[in-house]
């Protein structure tokens, strides 16, 4: 997403190379922020994953906002919690993928990283590609994506491919 954002920060909303490093900069403490969200809630992973659902809603509608009024502050903005919503599901898939595997977690939570940064190589390269046809097909197909991610998670709770597993009496939280 960052080398689309550059693109699209130089070329549609005109911004130096300078301004366009310092928006993109301005976007990791939302992954921060995110990643700290997972730790103060110190919800079960799959809890925190079906309650990412209504987030990931709202960061897809923000994208068309942002794809629609074409400002930098919307694409900022929707950029930002877009980045601090997908970092909450993603270390709440890799706990919730890893949970009750210790023996091989390490193995496991490395396999789900790759698969993750593949399926994410080739949907960044169709983003990519509406890209070049300007902000507008870009927001709209990161939303896009956000949206079939919510689906994604929807029918993994629908389906129960992802159980609810409460935790056993007497279990101690270690966080």
């Amino acid at each position: 997403m960052a080398a689309s954002n550059g693109i699209v920060l130089q070329r549609d909303l005109h911004l130096s190379i300078r301004h366009a490093s310092v928006c993109i900069t301005l976007i990791a403490p939302a992954g921060f922020l995110g990643s700290y969200i997972v730790d103060w809630l110190r919800w079960e992973p799959l809890t925190m994953l079906h309650a990412s659902m209504g987030p990931l809603l709202l960061s897809a509608s923000f994208m068309a906002l942002a794809a629609w009024y074409r400002s930098l502050a919307f694409f900022m903005g929707s950029t930002c919690v877009t980045e601090m919503v997908i970092v909450v599901v993603f270390i709440s898939a890799v706990c919730a993928f890893t949970e009750g595997i210790e023996d091989i977690a390490g193995t496991a939570a490395s396999l789900l990283t790759a698969l993750s940064f593949l399926g994410s190589s080739f949907t960044s390269l169709l983003v990519v590609v509406m890209a070049k046809d300007g902000l507008a097909n870009y927001l709209l197909s990161l939303a896009a994506t956000l949206l079939l991610i919510a689906l994604s998670l929807w029918l993994g709770r629908a389906f129960a491919i992802w159980p609810h597993r409460p935790k056993e009496q007497g279990s101690v939280d270690q966080g």
